[in-house]
């Protein structure tokens, strides 16, 4: 998908927002969808008005690790990898995801926490082949 159709549909779900249509997925595409386009900055910000910081729903969650980790990415700061690297951790504690964890290893990586990375990595190739 182009920028622009990825604008188009943050457009389109916060014209539905604005509509009195609201529902936790609903805001999540809409913050979604600026990423994807790489619109980075403002879909934090998004992410912070819309509320999408205190669910506890792991897909929500797991916008705002991925969030974390576009920006630790971008900028290269370590504190930035930090925070990444604890979202998603959380979120592989919480769910089991290998992909929390594989995101985790990474983060902690880029934080220069080679030794966590590391370890993290010999638990995620442990896990037990979930074939998908």
């Amino acid at each position: 998908m182009a920028a622009g159709e990825f604008l188009a549909a943050h457009d389109a779900a916060l014209a539905r927002l604005a509509a009195g249509e609201d529902s936790p997925t609903l805001r999540q595409a809409a913050v979604l969808a600026l990423a994807r386009a790489g619109a980075l900055g403002s879909a934090c910000r998004l992410f912070a008005r819309l509320g999408l910081g205190e669910s506890r729903d792991p897909e929500i969650r797991g916008l705002g690790a991925r969030l974390l980790k576009d920006r630790a990415l971008a900028s290269g700061w370590r504190a930035d990898a930090e925070a990444a690297a604890r979202a998603s951790i959380s979120l592989f504690r919480d769910t089991n995801d290998s992909w929390h964890g594989i995101n985790a290893a990474a983060m902690l990586l880029l934080a220069g926490r080679g030794h966590a990375a590391t370890r993290l990595a010999a638990v995620l190739a442990a896990l037990p082949d979930r074939g998908d």
